[in-house]
């Protein structure tokens, strides 16, 4: 029993430490394989580039978006100025997944400005209104972004320069979250976990998720878009299929707010692993060494082994007390256990403590893994996320 309970907290081990450890020292021990943020090409070397907004009743927020995006740079222009132009570099398009607020209404306002819509007229989820979108852009490069994420204003540009590079066919974003006080148990901690392990990644060889809130992708990938799976990771796929890299860009940051209670998180949390399960069992040829080679070791690490993070923790917990009266050191670890807990239930019950690092981390983990475990649970009953709804964030 207690080589069991100690293979149980290994992994636990592995899939939060060991896995970005290995990649670190795998880094380590080559040279030349990286993918920097490059200095962006001339502005007549810029390719045709489509900016893809999806929506799904984005009223509150969507005006701010369309102006925020005229203003970013592409070349030595900014957005606004080229939609002006009659062969334009750039192209504008606001998905919208049937609409039934203002979003359509407000979208119109800005046609004068070069802005289109391409609407689904019955929902089809956020996969199927992109695809819509897709037929319609002109550009060989395409940025998909939603209309909750602000974008720093070189954003468009440093997606050029990661595209001069011919091995790269997909370019994601880093998420970066802007908390007030009172939001957000642990969610900043974790996101900058996730881009430090995606930078390992990316350097290594690939990613294995892009940001679905902002990536870039070259349009030859795109042709068919699936809208079954999530795109973030269907052109990923695609991406590694080609025989191309899905690379890690510090410079573009898709800001947004914290999500402002555990509970948001928790719901947030169990959508988006119940669909990156459904997800990995469709498209579980990804899993086969035989074809996908050593990307097939990060699936699997960064994934699979993340989802069973919760069940791996149980039973090293419960092995830890049946043993804690037979052995010292698992009296010890049980003792550590007990505070981890107790630090967790303070977080949850103190808005004060919720703040601190101390009480944050435990309280974050046992959120998110709890969410991870339902999520678990309703795959295995058959339960499926269907309908696609914006996020909570930003809100």
């Amino acid at each position: 029993m207690a080589e069991l309970t100690l293979f149980c907290f290994f992994m636990v081990f592995y899939a939060y430490f060991g896995y970005p450890l290995l990649l670190l020292a795998f880094n380590l021990l080559r040279t030349g394989r990286t993918i920097a943020g490059s200095p962006p090409p001339a502005p007549e070397a810029y390719p045709p580039l489509t900016v893809i907004i999806t929506v799904r009743n984005e009223e509150k927020v969507l005006r701010a978006k369309l102006e925020e995006t005229l203003q970013l740079n592409y070349g030595a222009d900014k957005v606004e100025a080229l939609l002006q132009q009659p062969a334009s570099s750039v192209q504008l398009i606001v998905a919208s997944d049937a609409s039934d607020d203002a979003t359509d209404d407000i979208v119109r306002e800005f046609a004068s400005r070069g802005v289109e819509l391409v609407r689904l007229r019955e929902r089809g989820g956020k996969e199927r209104a992109q695809r819509e979108a897709v037929s319609h852009a002109r550009g060989e490069l395409i940025v998909f972004t939603d209309a909750k994420i602000s974008l720093n204003a070189e954003a468009l540009n440093f997606f050029a320069a990661y595209f001069t590079s011919p091995e790269v066919g997909a370019v994601s974003s880093i998420d970066r979250v802007e908390s007030a006080p009172g939001e957000s148990s642990g969610e900043g901690f974790y996101v900058r976990y996730e881009m430090w392990l995606r930078s390992l990644e990316s350097h290594f060889l690939s990613l294995v998720g892009l940001s679905g809130s902002c990536f870039g992708v070259r349009k030859s990938l795109c042709a068919d878009l699936a809208v079954d799976v999530p795109s973030d990771f269907a052109l990923l796929l695609r991406t590694r299929q080609a025989g191309l890299r899905g690379v890690h860009a510090p410079q573009i940051a898709g800001s947004y707010r914290a999500v402002k209670t555990e509970k948001e998180e928790f719901t947030r949390k169990v959508r988006t692993v119940l669909r990156g399960i459904s997800t990995m069992f469709a498209r579980r040829e990804v899993l086969n060494p035989l074809r996908f080679g050593v990307f097939s070791w990060q699936v699997w690490s960064h994934k699979p082994a993340r989802w069973l993070v919760p069940w791996f923790f149980t039973g090293g917990c419960a092995g830890s007390f049946v043993l804690a009266a037979k052995c010292w050191w698992f009296l010890l670890i049980s003792a550590g256990l007990v505070v981890f807990f107790a630090l967790a239930l303070l977080g949850s019950s103190s808005a004060g403590w919720r703040q601190k690092t101390i009480c944050k981390v435990p309280l974050f983990f046992f959120v998110s893994n709890s969410a991870v475990a339902l999520a678990g649970i309703k795959f295995l009953l058959g339960q499926r996320t269907i309908t696609w709804d914006p996020s909570a964030k930003g809100s």
